[in-house]
């Protein structure tokens, strides 16, 4: 699910951010035309046509909607559930979203699953409390679709890796060598090297150490480091740049304690052939780190994708008569159904070739970002499938006449063999994409958070490792499907883009901050067409506000 709260280095992941480094447009120029666009919008724009069956009325006083992530197999959480549900509607909520990753796998579940959501259904209906279903969630972490299959996942390229046989086992060359030198190639105080420790205070959030090194394009590099913290607070940073561009986004754990614990950091090095690693802290640390034995090696096939379309190969050879076929077990599985470890060994590639004998390869890897997130590849029909699969029997198991589709922090897209297959663009992929899947949706009426259709926010060019521009994904979206929105750095302009579309637009707020915090944009929005509702978004589970929220949604 989407969210605005600060993340640990000040940086916001609502952003068009790269880790850090902004996307480099024009932004003074957009959000400025944006707002003009919003005036534009407010004087002359008609509200949107007369909704289909199941969208929001907008209306002298806009409808409250909450948001609510369960384990609907769980019998404590749909208690809990139950209370939560009593109390919204007594508070004034029409709709509650409700999403489960269990609703990617329906086939799968037992009788009590749906016994429970049978109850929650009776309930919704005894509340005249609206359930809107969130499905196919594509872009964040804890992808249902990839514990079906982790071969869904999006993926990067590696090409013409060289390997050499010895004992009947392909061993990777590194090509050129790379390492990583015992003293960085910049050192910007107060970083300071104290015997064979990089010692970095928290004084400063910029990049204190920084080491250049020698790359070929399209290959896999893993980089590791022992880290320790001396009164540490914060995340503890490396970042991995090449031709002006992040190329690792890596949430490393914070040290817990004085002793050094080894972090792993991937990455695919594109189209680069020079890379800069810089050692560094999150804004808000506190403390200081220590890191030692820091190395780096190029990599095998880490992660490794195997479906159609992505083969592992070796140049001249037949896989299954020349080598024995090449399976990552971990990749999707670790630790446990469905979840994607950034690094572990690589599998073992037997060879029926002679000592000595050197190979080329290419494969795909997964492309894992921050704590595990893979998204899908929305290019493979597979994926398609399965979507329309969970569209209809949601569909049936709630009678919905309204759903969301979980399209949000799509990270990773146009990289891999099915997408270059098409020979489109990013933004070209998601909005083919979300249009089949209204198709699929039949007369239910359709929702989408706004941020990978939306030019303000995370719709812009090489957004994480999306390779090309998200440009174009909101010709996927018409007048007829609602938006919400929760753009918190660009609103105005975020808004006045999709008003002035004829859209209807939710605002989603509250995400864990002060509940009266509503009330800053309750101006803007009475003041943008067609604001047909206001969202209690939670990211902890909160709903200790969901009432004083809602009297501030209300506004004076």
């Amino acid at each position: 699910m989407p969210r605005v709260s600060q993340a640990a280095d000040g940086w916001r992941e609502s952003a068009p951010w790269r880790y850090g480094a902004p996307v480099k447009r024009p932004w003074k120029a957009i959000v400025s035309g944006g707002v003009l666009a919003v005036l534009a919008v407010l004087a002359c724009s008609p509200r949107a046509g007369a909704p289909q069956a199941g969208a929001p009325q907008a209306n002298a006083r806009r409808e409250l909607w909450f948001y609510q992530s369960a384990n609907l197999a769980d019998d404590r959480t749909v208690d809990a559930a139950v209370a939560i549900w009593r109390r919204a509607a007594a508070a004034g909520y029409q709709r509650v979203v409700l999403a489960d990753a269990r609703f990617a796998r329906l086939a799968e579940q037992g009788p009590a699953y749906f016994a429970h959501v049978a109850r929650l259904r009776a309930l919704a209906d005894s509340l005249r409390l609206e359930i809107v279903p969130g499905v196919c969630t594509v872009g964040r972490e804890n992808n249902a679709l990839l514990e079906v299959d982790p071969n869904l996942a999006e993926a990067l390229p590696v090409r013409n890796a060289l390997f050499e046989v010895t004992g009947g086992i392909a061993r990777l060359v590194p090509d050129p060598p790379v390492a990583l030198g015992a003293h960085p190639n910049a050192l910007r105080a107060p970083a300071r090297l104290d015997g064979d420790a990089l010692v970095l205070p928290c004084a400063d959030p910029g990049e204190q150490a920084l080491f250049e090194i020698d790359v070929s394009p399209w290959r896999c590099y893993h980089v590791s480091a022992d880290v320790a913290g001396e009164g540490f607070r914060g995340e503890a940073r490396l970042r991995v740049t090449g031709d002006g561009r992040e190329l690792a986004f890596a949430a490393i754990a914070a040290p817990r304690s004085a002793d050094f614990e080894r972090r792993d950091v991937v990455f695919n090095s594109q189209a680069c052939r020079h890379v800069t690693l810089a050692f560094s802290h999150s804004r808000d640390a506190r403390g200081a780190l220590r890191w030692r034995n820091w190395r780096i090696e190029e990599a095998g096939p880490v992660n490794l994708v195997r479906r159609p379309g992505l083969a592992f190969r070796f140049a001249g050879l037949e896989e299954g008569r020349d080598f024995e076929p090449v399976r990552d077990s971990l990749m999707g599985r670790s630790p446990y159904r469905g979840q994607f470890d950034v690094w572990h060994e690589p599998p073992v590639i037997h060879v029926h070739r002679p000592d000595g004998t050197r190979l080329r390869a290419d494969w795909h890897e997964a492309a894992v970002i921050l704590r595990g997130q893979v998204a899908c590849c929305l290019s493979d029909t597979t994926v398609l499938r399965l979507e329309r699969d969970e569209i209809a029997r949601v569909r049936a198991m709630f009678g919905a006449r309204t759903l969301l589709l979980m399209h949000d922090e799509v990270r990773a897209l146009g990289g891999d063999s099915t997408c270059l297959a098409t020979g489109h663009t990013p933004g070209r992929i998601l909005a083919d994409h979300v249009r089949a899947l209204r198709a699929a949706a039949g007369d239910a009426h359709i929702c989408v958070w706004n941020d990978m259709f939306d030019p303000f926010h995370n719709a812009v060019p090489n957004y994480y490792l999306v390779q090309g521009d998200l440009a174009g994904s909101w010709d996927g979206l018409d007048r007829n499907v609602t938006v919400i929105n929760w753009n918190s750095e660009h609103t105005a302009a975020s808004l006045g883009f999709f008003a002035g579309k004829g859209m209807a637009q939710v605002w989603g707020g509250y995400y864990d901050g002060p509940p009266d915090g509503i009330r800053e944009v309750l101006p803007l929005l009475d003041r943008t067409p067609n604001v047909v509702a206001i969202l209690y978004a939670t990211w902890q589970n909160r709903y200790d506000d969901l009432e004083a929220f809602a009297r501030a949604a209300r506004g004076p």
